[in-house]
């Protein structure tokens, strides 16, 4: 691994920085003792990009991920997880946008599908549970109870 940037009295890097791994991904932000920490953006070597909050080596606070076919997320994370509020969207045109927990969709949302379908309700581990609405393209809606999709 190369490193430039900013180093501590303890040899560690620390400070502004830019890493870049044997397989070609960078990282250019600020280290802590060695750590990803604070504000920083990653380029993996597939294309996906990170950009925002960092602790411990992890994305955690506000942060944006995009894959290299330009899906993304953008919302909050927990040691690299989606967690708290955030908006994925897919190459195919598919979007979430509300509540997750641990990675999952958990809470209250809205999914579009890109036919036009729609649902707004409760999500329990990315799963369509508790109380919710659909809406088909074609004019019909389901208003009621969700049990495992």
């Amino acid at each position: 691994m190369l490193y430039k940037g900013e180093w501590n009295k303890s040899g560690q890097r620390h400070g502004r920085g830019t890493l870049i791994w044997p397989d070609g991904a960078r990282y250019d932000g600020y280290l802590v003792h060695d750590m990803q920490e604070g504000y920083g953006r990653i380029i993996h070597s597939d294309g996906d990009v990170y950009v925002g909050y960092w602790k411990r080596d992890r994305s955690n606070g506000q942060g944006r991920y995009t894959h290299n076919d330009g899906a993304y997320y953008d919302g909050f994370w927990l040691d690299d997880k989606h967690h708290g509020y955030g908006k994925e969207v897919w190459a195919d045109g598919a979007i979430f946008e509300g509540d997750y927990k641990n990675g999952k969709k958990h809470g209250r949302g809205q999914f579009l599908w890109p036919d036009g379908s729609q649902f707004k309700g409760d999500f329990i581990e990315n799963k369509m549970e508790g109380h919710g609405v659909y809406e088909w393209v074609d004019g019909r809606k389901y208003d009621g109870e969700w049990k495992n999709n």
